[in-house]
């Protein structure tokens, strides 16, 4: 890899009780996002065209045929061994409202039992939906950002702190004059949401695209330090890959120190899609489309934060062109990552982190996705399964699953239904699983869900 990662040293805490980026104590166990599609959920520039792919802007689909409309999400019938597909937010109003396949949209959140989808609307709102069961969604709550946000939801990304009921946002927000970092926390005591004033972080000149594919998490090891991921950095500079570390995050309070900043990866273009993995052992992984060509880069990056330096490089041993949403990444331990692409060029690639380095996966079945319609891990400890939006004219939802040594030898359907969907994203969640796509529904766009069994 071209790129350079450097060495930052380890910053001390600014304020008390809190501790440094890496934390030697470890976080704790298995309940810190154990499976990552972004929580570790765009499709690309390129992607337009009348074949009812997403438009190059990020907007409305092309007619492409095969549309129905969303109100039918859940009248499927089940016969694909999966429940009905329900409308979750219903006429978003902004294009790609389920986001990137890498972001996280969608928690549960224990404490009160829960589930909760978050996204962009209007221009200037972060709204938020809730739900007891999983069928029945119901909007709870908007909080306006400083300046307008560009009115796509491929701009946040969501983490929710295991065990307790407490959501935060990164947020890249576009007024057509620059862009601005904007970090957001949300409190759910109950089945009520309340926002806490939001907060800028950052912000530079007019910059190359409008999708900035933010990522944030929350590092339970020493004080729940809450990291964002987003190369918006004060410095003027349009395309250095940033984390930001906040403070700690106690549950019920958010600690007011500024964010402090960290540049380490120098792309040749904007960063479209990331997300950060956290460490058992203190430390962070950082993985992203390694933007050394616009519109499709050629691999991912990924940097590993440990002992006060980044080490990292390519996650797949040779360059092949893809849409920068066509990947995923799913945790099962420190020394156990997987991370699976789609190249036009090489089909499905499947690689397996050892804490240190990359190396070949298992061989994945051949199907043909839909270009930048995103790729989901979703799953519980070793086992979980891909998700990928068919080419064909039904854009069926399909899965292959990963036993712990090796992938089945065929897809599955997930919907049965023809529809206009793209965008597909995920949640993993001890108990609770699911994924989530953007659908067509009579010209308006829809954010259609499936719990998994």
């Amino acid at each position: 890899m071209q790129n350079r990662l450097s060495v930052f040293a380890l910053l001390a805490a600014a304020a008390a009780g809190c501790s440094a980026l890496v934390d030697t104590s470890g976080l704790s166990g298995g309940d810190v996002s154990p499976g990552l599609t972004g929580a570790d959920a765009s499709a690309g520039p390129d992607a337009g065209g009348g074949d009812g792919s997403p438009s190059s802007d990020g907007g409305p689909f092309d007619d492409g045929g095969g549309g129905n409309d969303a109100s039918d999400a859940d009248g499927e019938g089940g016969s694909s061994g999966y429940p009905d597909p329900v409308v979750i937010v219903s006429g978003a109003g902004i294009a790609a409202p389920s986001g990137n396949a890498q972001q996280q949209h969608l928690v549960f959140v224990k404490p009160n039992d829960t589930y909760w989808f978050f996204t962009l609307s209007g221009t200037k709102d972060f709204a938020a939906f809730s739900s007891k069961d999983f069928k029945s969604w119901s909007s709870a709550h908007t909080l306006a950002m400083p300046v307008a946000h560009g009115s796509d939801g491929r701009n946040v990304g969501i983490a929710a702190m295991p065990n307790a009921a407490v959501v935060h946002a990164a947020i890249a927000c576009f007024d057509g004059s620059g862009a601005t970092h904007v970090h957001a926390r949300a409190t759910l005591p109950s089945d009520v949401i309340a926002f806490d004033a939001p907060r800028t972080v950052s912000s530079i000149g007019a910059p190359k695209t409008t999708v900035g594919g933010p990522a944030t998490t929350i590092l339970t090891a020493g004080g729940n330090i809450v990291v964002d991921a987003l190369d918006l950095v004060s410095d003027g500079g349009t395309f250095n890959g940033a984390v930001w570390r906040f403070g700690s995050e106690s549950g019920t309070s958010f600690s007011s120190q500024a964010p402090i900043q960290d540049e380490f990866y120098f792309p040749k273009s904007w960063i479209n899609a990331q997300t950060l993995v956290p460490l058992t052992s203190g430390g962070l992984l950082w993985v992203a489309e390694n933007a050394e060509a616009e519109p499709d880069p050629p691999n991912l990056a990924f940097g590993v934060y440990a002992s006060g330096s980044w080490t990292g490089g390519a996650v797949f041993a040779v360059d092949a062109t893809q849409n920068y949403n066509d990947w995923s990444v799913f945790r099962v331990s420190d020394t156990e990552m997987h991370a699976v692409r789609y190249a036009a060029s090489v089909g499905f690639e499947h690689a397996r982190f050892t804490g240190t380095t990359w190396q070949p996966g298992g061989t994945i079945p051949a199907m043909t996705p839909l270009v930048g319609g995103g790729l989901v891990l979703v799953g519980e400890g070793s086992t979980f399964s891909l998700y990928a939006i068919d080419v064909g004219a039904a854009r069926t939802v399909k899965t292959v699953a990963w036993d712990g040594t090796k992938w089945a030898s065929s897809w599955h359907d997930v919907t049965t239904k023809a529809a206009v969907r793209t965008f597909l994203g995920g949640m993993s969640t001890p108990g609770h699983k699911a994924v989530y796509w953007t659908q067509e529904n009579s010209g308006a766009l829809d954010v259609v869900g499936v719990s998994i069994p």
